[in-house]
């Protein structure tokens, strides 16, 4: 008698832009992790995209098994040597890329063998690149939480969480983040002296680093595989001349299908592709990966996820990433690029999740508001850099609120509050 399959309990990690090709790659990465440098991985991964904006699930059992995983990994050995790995992998991904820059620069034709065979070593480094953000994820998680039990353990302390960001904060963003490969490794003055009043913090001294390491590796890996993804545009304006399909036809197909389309000239229909862009599933259960379209995906879609109803509410509360005065604003709902052009100076930023290509949203931001996140999130660690206010955690604020609506936001108590002149 066939084993029946276990149904799977979907939890809701992520929302961002992406394209097809961008997505499958990211699945591909999740199911491989960082290779043999962990045990950290995801076999079972479902993304909903709607008009390009993904919702991206993991499976809650192999969530838990992660955090898990790195909690085992972290107190077996020298937990600080995984992040040589990281760069290790983000330096390759870099090498790769540039590789397939400087070749689709040369005015001949890439054989179709080059070609499979380039796509299948990006493939390869981006996924791992992805990893690292995976690792990363569920790592924090646990880190955090070890780290919040030692300063709750301290009577002295009263605002654990504030204690928190300041341990846990990169020693200096700005310089980190334009040296990808070269991390100071000194901690700030105010952490030395947090680490030297409290002895039991200084017995969690390297949990702190891996902390600090996580949060830099976390936003290097976003904005490294990122950037690297942007520059493989290069590879897909070669393959668009060699095949007549044009480049943003081309980052709706699937990795196999480019494959296909290179060494068979197996080529999409323009259908196909306007009904992925609107709305597509995918789907991926011990390892393997499939795409859902159409009715097949609404189908889908309501075996996997029960349906939710958000109801209206006028206070929202989240985790405060980075304290400030209490600001009044307009709400923008930031999900893609395409929004930004909405955003004015002083607007409060909504979004599920920022992330560098949100940037130009973020910088005139009065404060950030995001349904998702951790300490170690996009939204935190520029929050920080920014000093602008943020709360991160809601759940629900780029469902619940909208664009015109007016709010009060006190990232220090981490309260949204809708004001009565709801429309602006």
């Amino acid at each position: 008698m066939p084993k029946k399959r276990r149904r799977i309990s979907w939890k809701k990690v992520v929302t961002r832009e992406t394209t097809l090709l961008e997505r499958y790659l990211r699945m591909v990465g999740y199911a491989g992790g960082i290779g043999a440098h962990s045990a950290i991985r995801s076999k079972n991964v479902l993304a909903v995209s709607r008009d390009g904006v993904v919702e991206q699930y993991f499976d809650e059992r192999e969530t838990k098994r992660a955090g898990y995983i790195a909690k085992q990994e972290f107190h077996r050995g020298n937990p600080l040597r995984i992040f040589t790995s990281f760069e290790r992998i983000l330096h390759q991904l870099d090498i790769v890329t540039r590789s397939m820059t400087n070749l689709t620069r040369k005015p001949r034709r890439i054989s179709s063998q080059n070609a499979s065979r380039l796509m299948r070593r990006f493939t390869a480094g981006y996924g791992f690149g992805r990893g690292i953000i995976y690792y990363a994820h569920f790592a924090e998680d646990f880190a955090s939480k070890e780290l919040t039990s030692a300063i709750s353990s301290i009577p002295e302390i009263k605002d654990v969480d504030a204690v928190l960001r300041v341990l846990t904060g990169p020693t200096k963003i700005s310089p980190l983040l334009r040296q990808y490969f070269h991390p100071r490794k000194l901690l700030t003055k105010q952490q030395r002296s947090l680490l030297k009043r409290y002895p039991t913090l200084r017995r969690s001294g390297q949990l702190t680093k891996y902390l600090q390491w996580l949060s830099y590796y976390h936003e290097v890996g976003e904005r490294s595989t990122s950037g690297c993804f942007v520059r493989f545009a290069s590879f897909l304006e070669k393959l668009s001349t060699r095949t007549g399909v044009l480049v943003g036809d081309l980052q709706w197909y699937t990795e196999p299908e480019l494959q296909a389309l290179l060494r068979k000239g197996v080529v999409l229909s323009l259908r196909e592709i306007r009904t992925r862009q609107k709305y597509y599933v995918l789907r991926m259960v011990g390892g393997k990966l499939r795409l859902y379209t159409g009715k097949e995906a609404h189908a889908l879609l309501r075996q996997e996820l029960p349906r939710v109803r958000v109801q209206r509410v006028d206070i929202l509360r989240g985790v405060t990433a980075c304290p400030g005065k209490p600001r009044r604003g307009v709400v923008r709902v930031i999900k893609k690029q395409a929004d930004i052009e909405k955003m004015r100076r002083g607007d409060i930023l909504v979004s599920p999740m920022t992330t560098p290509r949100l940037m130009e949203a973020v910088k005139h931001a009065a404060a950030i508001v995001t349904d998702e996140g951790g300490v170690t999130c996009h939204a935190a660690i520029v929050s920080r850099e920014l000093h602008i206010p943020c709360i991160i955690g809601t759940k629900t604020a780029s469902h619940v609120l909208h664009d015109g609506d007016r709010v009060l936001v006190d990232a220090t108590a981490g309260i949204v509050r809708r004001l009565r002149n709801a429309v602006a």
